[in-house]
């Protein structure tokens, strides 16, 4: 028993689950909003990314939850895990992110809405007056925020005014520095 015990113990790190492919978890996402009638929202993000996670305790808080859930199904991507992490990538993820982004750096989070059949609908990336094209990122500041907002309605046009006013709320209690 000892033995066996011991042997299991030395593979710890080899029985750990694989990230799933980035391709089998949209699938999976996009046959759960077709039957539900939802948008498919997908979100890029690693652990090590502290506006990341702020964006996914956002996104988590009930108010919000229950109106993301009313149109999206939320499919988050790990990509630029480090160190021992880089195993919880999710295969794919990094080249989805590439054409999604169109090759430009963009960090994370970056987020996107899909139609049904898996084409972008509407992304992260916003115009920036007098300059490039940029990412919003964690939706931090009042633009970002209505920018965040917009995109989600572009992409869910269902979303309700009054939808729109609990997720801007519940973002601008998140803000940076309140």
């Amino acid at each position: 028993m000892l033995p066996a015990l011991i042997a299991v113990v030395a593979a710890g790190p080899m029985l750990q689950a694989q990230a799933r492919p980035a391709q089998d978890l949209l699938k999976e996402a996009r046959a759960a909003a077709a039957t539900s009638g939802r948008t498919v929202l997908v979100a890029f993000h690693a652990s090590w990314c502290g506006w990341c996670r702020r964006l996914e305790g956002v996104l988590a808080r009930p108010a919000v939850k229950v109106v993301m859930d009313r149109h999206f199904v939320t499919q988050w991507l790990t990509i630029q895990e480090r160190g021992p992490r880089q195993d919880q990538d999710n295969p794919g993820a990094a080249e989805l992110y590439a054409t999604w982004t169109g090759g430009a750096k963009t960090g994370i989070p970056f987020y996107l809405v899909l139609d049904g059949k898996g084409d972008p609908r509407a992304t992260s990336i916003r115009p920036v007056a007098g300059g490039p094209a940029a990412n919003i990122g964690y939706p931090g500041s009042p633009a970002e925020i209505q920018a965040f907002v917009a995109m989600l309605k572009e992409g869910a046009p269902g979303l309700t005014r009054a939808e729109m006013d609990v997720l801007e709320a519940e973002l601008d209690a998140a803000r940076p520095g309140k």
